[in-house]
């Protein structure tokens, strides 16, 4: 009887003496490593590693400065990501990324990039590749395969996002649904299109536990039944979730990488701690949690310096009722027809984590009491004085600071010409060193920390949707140390993880 030997498996990348730099610094430094096939691996390291960098190189959104990234299929070279120059940025015939789409290499984005007017199940549908509708010839002569075609696409689409804990919600706009949501739409629609290689960047930031089991329990299901190939960018609060999935992980530091263990991803990861157990932690090294409360399915804790009978009422909320697009968001429907409303009080120099599940309305409730968009019934007050009807500039000139999920900026402007528009002020010592850089150039976790120091200055109110989105633990820290002595109080909004 011969003995049976494991056929060794199939590389689908390869990477050697890939060198990445952004300015005078050295992001990727001389790495090379192998992707095979049916590996989950979880790519992690600090802010500005340079995970975000590689993938960008992984996927052919950028070109490396040396080294080459080589990508099969069956055993065979099909594509190849060099080093590029500036004739060939002018080549009119398809992109890398649409090459590699062809042969099954898929993303999903740490910023979530939906058409927000389209219903999700168009979302996902949109990215099935080889349509017949896409011929404009077709649609006019082959109508019935068409219709016949795209209505067999949207059902396919809306039973992927069944799968994703969004069934009954496949008419919804992209733009009436949480980051959490969005999160699991992107990994639907790079699902249909055909990948058979996913990169994942952060699947799972900004959602509750019931949506983590879902996208984790989603992967494990297309890692087994269809021997995808996963590379998953998570921050050390996601991976124990991650764990029992991977394989093989990548950590990345200082330009390096270093391919670990799964055991050696656990002794490395922050095994029981939460974003909103990490952000009450170092709340309660200045701050003193007075209470919480309890609003509809959502979590109010409250945290302060001194005795309350101290200070004065800060902001109230009273009986607050918001809608969007017909829906009750915020409120409570009653059995009589009614609609009761949400109140809630915070006094100067406290501050609010709300912790809440996906979709119970945590950015709608924030965009309310920021003015972006129009609250039904009730009153929001700021210092004694009502700013119900006070438009989202002038309630930004009372000291309103509302900072969102998803950061927007100058993408070409440098960090410094940033801190400058927003009236000098002074760069954290985590950005310093990358002052120079366009906004473009930084880490997920670096973007988000000058988001927040831009906009949430001495004696504002803070709105904080989802704040922590991105960072590290000991930069989650300082953030909130910085941040919550400046402001006169905060609201802070988190995915739900109490249960």
């Amino acid at each position: 009887m011969g003995i049976h030997q494991e056929q060794p498996r199939q590389t689908i990348v390869s990477v050697k003496n890939l060198t990445k730099r952004h300015s005078r610094q050295t992001v990727l430094n001389n790495i090379s490593f192998d992707l095979h096939e049916g590996d989950v691996v979880l790519l992690h390291g600090p802010n500005g590693a340079g995970k975000t960098t590689l993938l960008n190189i992984l996927t052919g959104n950028t070109a490396p400065d040396h080294g080459t990234v080589e990508f099969f299929v069956n055993n065979q070279l099909r594509l190849v990501n060099t080093p590029s120059s500036w004739w060939a940025r002018l080549n009119p015939v398809p992109s890398l990324v649409e090459k590699l789409a062809a042969i099954g290499i898929g993303r999903s984005w740490q910023n979530v990039r939906l058409f927000p007017s389209q219903s999700l199940r168009d979302n996902v549908a949109v990215a099935m590749p080889n349509q017949p509708g896409e011929n404009p010839l077709n649609a006019l002569v082959r109508a019935k395969l068409v219709f016949r075609r795209e209505a067999a696409v949207r059902r396919e689409a809306a039973s992927v996002l069944r799968d994703l804990g969004l069934g009954g919600r496949e008419g919804a706009s992209a733009d009436k649904i949480s980051l959490g949501q969005s999160k699991k739409v992107a990994i639907a629609r790079a699902v249909l299109a055909g990948a058979r290689t996913l990169f994942l960047d952060e699947p799972l930031a900004g959602l509750d536990n019931d949506g983590i089991q879902q996208i984790v329990g989603f992967l494990k299901q297309l890692q087994s039944q269809h021997s995808l190939t996963l590379v998953i960018v998570e921050h050390a609060f996601n991976i124990p979730h991650l764990l029992p999935l991977a394989t093989v992980g990548w950590k990345m530091n200082s330009g390096q990488l270093t391919v670990q263990s799964a055991k050696d991803i656990w002794n490395g990861s922050l095994q029981n701690k939460t974003s909103l157990g990490l952000a009450c932690e170092s709340v309660t090294q200045d701050l003193k949690k007075i209470s919480e409360i309890h609003i509809d399915g959502a979590v109010l804790h409250l945290f302060a310096k001194r005795p309350l009978p101290n200070e004065p009422i800060l902001f109230e909320v009273q009986n607050l009722v918001v809608h969007r697009g017909g829906r009750l968001v915020i409120g409570t429907q009653l059995p009589n027809g009614s609609v009761k409303g949400i109140s809630f009080t915070l006094y100067r120099g406290m501050i609010g984590i709300l912790s809440a599940p996906n979709g119970w309305g945590k950015t709608t409730l924030l965009e309310a009491l920021a003015g972006t968009i129009q609250h039904t019934s009730g009153e929001i007050c700021l210092a004694g004085e009502s700013i119900s009807r006070l438009k989202p500039w002038d309630r930004a000139k009372k000291g309103i600071r509302y900072v969102r999920s998803t950061s927007y900026e100058f993408c070409e402007l440098k960090v410094e010409e940033m801190f400058q528009l927003f009236g000098g002020r002074r760069i954290p010592e985590e950005l310093v060193a990358n002052s120079h850089k366009p906004f473009s150039q930084l880490s997920g976790g670096e973007r988000k920390m000058a988001h927040l120091y831009t906009t949430v200055v001495d004696d504002s109110f803070g709105l904080l949707d989802e704040p922590f989105l991105g960072l590290d633990a000991e930069r989650l820290r300082r953030v909130i140390t910085d941040l919550f002595k400046k402001a006169r109080g905060c609201i802070v909004v988190i995915p739900s993880e109490l249960a």
